[in-house]
């Protein structure tokens, strides 16, 4: 049902997407059409005085007093007394605060105010918002596709859209001199059969997206009708359209997932279907310099023995495993997936927002700072932790492997939480996220030293093979390359004690000595307290290919 609300100036935030307005003066015998645009409301939000008084437990001051009341929505917290006063148990103090609220009209209900969105979703629900002058007078509002520079439309004009359960091609309002007016919709045709048909062409659109844009009417008025610009269409100019994309949460998975087993435990896996050799967009990578030749060639073999692009994992130790270097959400609900997707949030935040954060996921940044004894903050460390739907680690690992048990082995079963994580991974910005990582991960692993040595990996091994080698056991386990390598090194050296252990030094021989450092230290990487799973079979196959 449209509703119609007041609307006034509020000094509170600065946010650009805000939309806050003085009531014009209302001119006699005139309507006038001001704005009409995508919306969402939020709570309109004051800072409220607060005042408590403490009863102190067992001495200390008011300093100590003021700590307990901090809180993300409170500021300016004082008390009666000065910070440094030593306290004694049973004291009464009082403390006075500013809290953010939600503030609340006569009628003791919260106001609301109305932020205008650049984007939404298909079957998102989404606010359409008008601001209009006049008392009287019916105002009608269409939303229309403006295809832009694509060949054919994705929507059938006038847009069709649900208001409750009711298939609706316009909006109405009556003119009623509430200046704002309002009305909730999802962006989506009654009829599945229709929305299917606006989905597969969205599918086939490059950046999968479609722009909208509002056009207007006012009738059942004998006052002058007047619009902003001189013009009914809204939102319909450069660069001002309503993007839409389909973020269907990776719905279109849920018939791919798959129950396996690992020792006793059951879990969804979704294998994947892009190794990363198939990646369709190599060329486009080299020619930026965004990977060299011999970079591609060992990610592409050492990718082998790990998982493809887009495969996903719940069975293990971990809450959930994904992409070709199968980063996980550990146990705690950190990892290095976490951090993964956090660095993708903060280049790509509509995408982020689209396949995660409206479907159920979040990544929550932990800020720690880390004082000396005067107080003053030396370091600042963070951490990134993942929940669904408001659970995380153990009741998150729980949720993703419900319904995956012994008697649904090897058969599909549907796993809502990982659908959206399968989604992510297919996207294209993605896949360049993991093949950068991939590089970095290389860098970093070639730059560690062997323990007992002054020189880092990467002096002793230049060759594709040598270096997909040290990246294979670094993904796989970490902990283990320094001490590994060193170790192979040592074996080296003990039996060709003649060889300078300056690697710079071994001029045309160098080729020779690294290929048996690498005989030994492939399969050490899996031997005694160098748990890699087989580090053999891995180290033939890596040499099969480089």
């Amino acid at each position: 049902m449209a509703t119609n609300s007041e609307q006034s100036t509020d000094t509170y935030s600065t946010d650009p997407n805000q939309i806050v307005y003085d009531e014009k003066e209302q001119v006699d015998f005139e309507v006038e059409l001001i704005s009409v645009y995508f919306a969402e409301q939020k709570p309109k939000l004051i800072w409220e005085a607060k005042t408590e008084v403490y009863s102190v437990k067992s001495g200390g001051t008011p300093a100590n007093v003021k700590a307990r009341f901090v809180n993300k929505k409170r500021r300016n917290i004082s008390t009666d007394l000065e910070d440094d006063v030593k306290l004694v148990a049973g004291q009464q103090v009082t403390v006075r605060w500013e809290e953010e609220v939600q503030e609340k009209g006569p009628d003791g209900k919260g106001k609301f105010i109305y932020f205008k969105l650049p984007k939404g979703k298909i079957k998102g629900k989404v606010l359409i918002v008008a601001s209009c002058n006049g008392t009287n007078g019916k105002l009608s509002i269409e939303i229309h596709e403006n295809k832009l520079t694509n060949e054919e439309l994705i929507f059938t004009n006038p847009v069709k859209f649900l208001i409750g359960d009711v298939e609706k091609t316009k909006v109405e309002f009556t003119i009623n001199n509430t200046f704002i007016y309002a009305q909730e919709i999802s962006l989506r045709p009654k009829a599945d059969v229709d929305l299917k048909s606006i989905l597969e062409k969205l599918e086939k659109r490059e950046d999968k997206n479609a722009f909208l844009y509002f056009k207007a009417n006012i009738t059942d008025t004998e006052d002058q009708i007047k619009y902003f610009n001189n013009s009914n269409e809204f939102l319909n100019e450069k660069d001002t359209h309503f993007e839409v994309k389909n973020c269907d949460c990776g719905e279109k998975y849920k018939d791919l997932i798959e129950c396996t087993r690992y020792n006793k435990a059951f879990g969804p896996v979704y294998w994947g279907e892009l190794p990363l050799k198939d990646y369709d967009k190599w060329d486009e990578l080299t020619a930026g310099n965004t990977v060299s030749a011999d970079e591609k060639s060992i990610l592409i073999a050492m990718s082998e023995n790990e998982g493809k692009m887009d495969a996903v994992q719940s069975y293990d130790s971990e809450i959930l495993t994904a992409g070709a270097m199968q980063k996980t959400i550990n146990a705690t609900g950190y990892g290095e997936l976490p951090i993964q997707i956090w660095e993708f949030k903060t280049e790509f935040p509509d995408k982020y927002k689209c396949y995660l954060e409206s479907c159920k996921w979040e990544i929550v940044e932990e800020k720690t700072e880390h004082k000396n004894s005067a107080g003053v903050v030396t370091k600042t460390t963070y951490k990134y932790k993942a929940k669904y739907d408001g659970l995380e680690g153990k009741d998150l690992k729980n949720k993703i492997r419900e319904g995956f048990e012994e008697s649904k082995y090897n058969k599909k079963v549907v796993c809502p939480p990982m659908e959206p994580i399968i989604s992510l991974m297919k996207d294209n910005d993605y896949k360049v996220k993991q093949i950068k990582d991939f590089i970095k991960r290389l860098n970093s692993a070639l730059a560690k030293k062997p323990t007992g040595y002054s020189y880092p990996i990467s002096s002793y091994i230049t060759s594709n093979l040598g270096k997909a080698t040290v990246l294979d056991n670094d993904v796989n386990r970490p902990g283990h390359v320094a001490n590994c390598f060193g170790a192979a090194l040592d074996s080296f050296f003990t039996k060709n004690s003649k060889v300078s252990k300056n690697p710079s030094e071994w001029g045309v021989n160098f080729s020779t000595y690294e290929g048996q450092i690498l005989e030994i230290y492939g399969p050490l990487r899996g031997e005694g307290s160098y748990t890699m799973t087989n580090a053999t079979k891995r180290y033939t196959d890596l040499k099969s290919k480089l």
